[in-house]
């Protein structure tokens, strides 16, 4: 990374941040540098994330399975972190917009690429259970997931209903809560703001509020973005420190430490946080990330412009990557048998999962737009009325 000393390069439009962050939209509020930037994290962590999980089903040779780390929850808080950071900038720069236009971006953004991607899941998911395959579920799970997902209750209170073929899907709900907590709180006033707020609250659940904080961590990031008053050296540690962080808690073994504790304390209801048993943890390592995002944007860093052309093609269909890749490695598994930990099943995973994120996301994330306008076209009239 050098400091910033040329125009940067053209972006893509889009809405979403954990899984796609839209440059074009946020020009004003982030630079284009800046905004490859936080391309590179994001495509990087949801790299990560299909890394983890391939170790986590055991394909490819255990030779080179011993060399990805084990962290894929963690990169799950990266993408929230990421998210409240753009979805903050996203309002800033769109200011003359109201909570119809908000609630609108978010339903295309998230809904062109939820629908495909889950129905495949559930497919996927029918599949392994007309095949026998372990951990497939019973085939009364699977319409009942395809319909908590798709009004994103799946992981409510007690619920827990990921498509078996697909655990990827738990942090969607989370995300999408957080969308509507922002904006009720962003475009609503008195009353009305304290009603929906509370709603949204008791429809999310304490699971998917424990990790709120990580989310609102990366809206401060964007709010107090200017506001570092530290010299270069101390900036440089703070673009340094979640790694350095992250190392000493793995080295203090923390996290098993952590977990231990809580059971204690907390008996079976432990168990029942499932995705948010880590809140601890994952608090420090936003705080971290987010002093990170800070610290690059104090500094004035940029990328060389072949990396920031490759960050922003890489991360246009990244929303896609992170909830399609999980059942496309379990077929590739299923297809390989018994040589499922061979060379050739991870080189073909790859494979596999590169081409299954470009040809559906060519037709889902790509046309967002398309979707937006047919949304725009359909129903926000019938919103507008209603309001």
């Amino acid at each position: 990374m050098t400091p910033r000393t040329n125009a940067g390069v053209k972006h893509r439009n889009g809405e979403s941040p954990a899984a796609q962050a839209p440059a074009g939209a946020l020009r004003r509020a982030l630079s284009p540098h800046y905004s490859a930037y936080l391309d590179l994290i994001r495509f990087s962590a949801a790299a990560m994330v299909v890394l983890h999980h391939l170790k986590l089903l055991q394909v490819g040779p255990e030779s080179v399975r011993k060399f990805i780390p084990s962290y894929g929850h963690e990169f799950v808080i990266v993408f929230f972190v990421l998210s409240g950071y753009v979805i903050a900038a996203t309002v800033d720069r769109k200011r003359h917009h109201q909570l119809i236009d908000y609630a609108l971006d978010r339903a295309a953004r998230i809904y062109s690429v939820l629908i495909p991607t889950l129905l495949i899941s559930s497919l996927v998911s029918l599949f392994l259970w007309i095949q026998h395959e372990p951990g497939a579920g019973t085939l009364r799970e699977i319409p009942l997931t395809l319909a908590l997902n798709l009004a994103f209750l799946s992981q409510s209170w007690a619920v827990n209903a990921v498509p078996a073929s697909n655990p990827a899907f738990w942090s969607l709900p989370y995300e999408v809560m957080y969308y509507v907590l922002y904006g009720c709180l962003h475009f609503l006033r008195g009353r009305q703001r304290i009603f929906w707020c509370v709603l949204v609250a008791l429809i999310a659940g304490p699971r998917i509020l424990l990790l709120l904080p990580c989310w609102l961590v990366g809206v401060a990031a964007y709010r107090w973005r200017d506001r570092l008053a530290v010299n270069r050296p101390v900036a440089w540690l703070l673009v340094a420190s979640p790694v350095l962080v992250f190392g000493l808690l793995a080295y203090l073994r923390f996290g098993a430490a952590m977990r231990a504790a809580m059971e204690a304390q907390l008996g079976a209801y432990y168990a029942q946080l499932a995705w948010s048993a880590d809140f601890p943890k994952d608090y420090i390592s936003a705080v971290f990330l987010a002093l990170h995002l800070v610290a690059v944007r104090r500094l004035d860093l940029s990328l060389p412009r072949w990396l920031e052309r490759a960050a922003v093609s890489a991360a246009a269909l990244t929303f896609t990557l992170y909830l399609l890749h999980f059942p496309t490695i379990m077929l590739t598994r299923w297809a390989f048998g018994s040589s499922s930990q061979s060379a050739a099943c991870i080189v073909s995973a790859l494979v596999f999962v590169t081409v299954a994120t470009w040809l559906v996301g060519s037709y889902s994330e790509a046309r967002r737009g398309e979707f937006r306008a047919m949304l725009v076209k359909h129903a926000k009239p019938r919103l507008t009325r209603r309001s």
